[in-house]
């Protein structure tokens, strides 16, 4: 689980690069920028909300839930027909990462 949620989040960032570079231009910098946001959100979520959600669905339904909106993201972020979207869509997956990284060592604890 740890490894291939390791990989996911490594791809997350790198082929985002490529597809807003490759699909609409984007520059270097506006991808710094997204990034940068993306993780603001990350670590908002982490602070603000991420007891909460815990206490509400627990660490396996949390994690399952947040594992399954992000799926829903990447798609739409595929499916994104312009620039805007595609940032917005991609920096709300943090949110969805965020929940699946905080659970995620509390999940795998007990097999080890």
């Amino acid at each position: 689980s740890s490894f291939c949620f390791a990989v996911m989040f490594g791809t997350r960032i790198s082929m985002f690069a490529v597809l807003m570079q490759g699909k609409y231009g984007t520059n270097s910098v506006h991808i710094g920028w997204i990034f940068m946001i993306a993780g603001a959100i990350m670590f908002l979520t982490n602070k603000l909300a991420m007891e909460k959600i815990q206490k509400r669905f627990g660490m396996l339904r949390a994690s399952v839930y947040a594992t399954l909106f992000n799926g829903l993201l990447f798609l739409g972020l595929a499916l994104a027909d312009n620039e805007i979207l595609a940032a917005i869509l991609f920096a709300t997956t943090s949110m969805g990462t965020a929940v699946r990284m905080a659970c995620n060592q509390s999940l795998v604890s007990d097999l080890t």
